[in-house]
């Protein structure tokens, strides 16, 4: 009974210590006088929202941004574009394919994605761009993921509670 009752407490504080954490694979492509500015920036941003690590290994996002700088006929450069494409890793369910082939089950997914989001930026401040285009991908995935996983930690956290009462 004891050794119920402190696995049941080892969960309920794991539950309780947990916090969300995304990881985003960030590329950067095109003009080379800008785009090596264009990564600083949009790293620096991602970085500053304190719960992200930016890595290629197992994302839960992907940013792929493509920078180009605008000159206008003079020479002089009017500003800056950026497209971007937000992504997320998935594995399509061919569940019904292999019950109907009697294929085996084994599913390797790679390279899949879901589109989330995709636009353009221009204007006349890389910096500013970066900084809006992060401000945007915060605002509409993470923090729903944020609000996901805390309303799923305190579900758990109540079962457990719930569970221990009893």
């Amino acid at each position: 009974m004891k050794s119920i009752v402190l696995i049941i407490l080892l969960v309920t504080i794991g539950l309780h210590a947990q916090t969300w954490h995304g990881v985003v694979n960030l590329t950067v492509s095109g003009d080379e006088r800008c785009q090596t500015q264009a990564e600083s920036y949009l790293k620096r941003e991602l970085r500053s929202l304190g719960d992200i690590t930016i890595s290629p290994s197992s994302p839960d996002w992907n940013i792929d941004a493509v920078v180009y700088s605008t000159t206008l006929t003079t020479g002089q450069r009017a500003g800056y574009n950026i497209s971007v494409v937000i992504s997320t890793p998935f594995c399509p369910n061919l569940s019904n394919y292999f019950s109907l082939t009697n294929e085996p089950a084994i599913l390797v997914c790679t390279n899949y994605v879901a589109i989330q989001f995709h636009g353009m930026r221009g204007g006349s401040d890389l910096r500013k761009l970066c900084a809006d285009i992060v401000t945007d991908f915060d605002t509409t995935q993470l923090e729903s993921s944020r609000k996901s996983f805390e309303q799923i930690r305190q579900a758990m956290k109540s079962k457990t509670t719930n569970n221990i009462v009893k």
